[in-house]
């Protein structure tokens, strides 16, 4: 089965993907836990990575057990396929709009999910909120370095860079 996996810079945790390599999980499958998370189409992608620029899209062949919840799911078994570009990416995405700096500012998914984000003057995302009315707000330091985040979940931590 086609589908699709994002990230930034092409990593997920400790793992960096590679076009034509095939990736197991050993472990008990999780969504949102373990696994290898994926989408079966781009739209859904956006619920959980924002548009930046670092942002790299896989289009992967599924070829394990597969759990799905919502528009998100997770497999044992997957073979990175070929990267999409950012600009592919961006134009295959259904009722989307950008600021003048292309930055992500309104999507909506094909699950009808609406999303918003905010931006500061250096282009780094401060503000996000769904329309499940999760929200989270980021902030930076000189550096464009990201030292304090806070959901509307309650979780908030800060980075002190010296």
């Amino acid at each position: 089965m086609k589908a699709y996996k994002a990230s930034y810079n092409g990593k997920c945790k400790s793992l960096t993907y590679e076009v034509g390599k095939t990736y197991t999980y050993n472990g008990k499958l999780s969504i949102c836990n373990s696994g290898f998370h994926f989408c079966n189409d781009f739209d859904s992608l956006l619920d959980y990575y924002p548009i930046k620029k670092d942002l790299k899209v896989f289009e992967i062949e599924v070829l394990g057990e597969v759990i799905s919840e919502d528009n998100k799911s997770v497999t044992n078994k997957l073979k990175v396929i070929k990267v999409i570009s950012l600009s592919k990416f961006k134009k295959s995405l259904k009722n989307n709009k950008y600021d003048k700096n292309n930055n992500l500012i309104y999507s909506k998914n094909s699950n009808g999910y609406e999303f918003w984000n905010e931006y500061d003057k250096k282009n780094n995302l401060i503000y996000y909120k769904h329309s499940n009315g999760y929200e989270y707000w980021n902030e930076y330091d000189k550096n464009n370095n990201l030292i304090h985040y806070k959901n509307s979940n309650g979780v908030e931590w800060s980075i002190e860079i010296n």
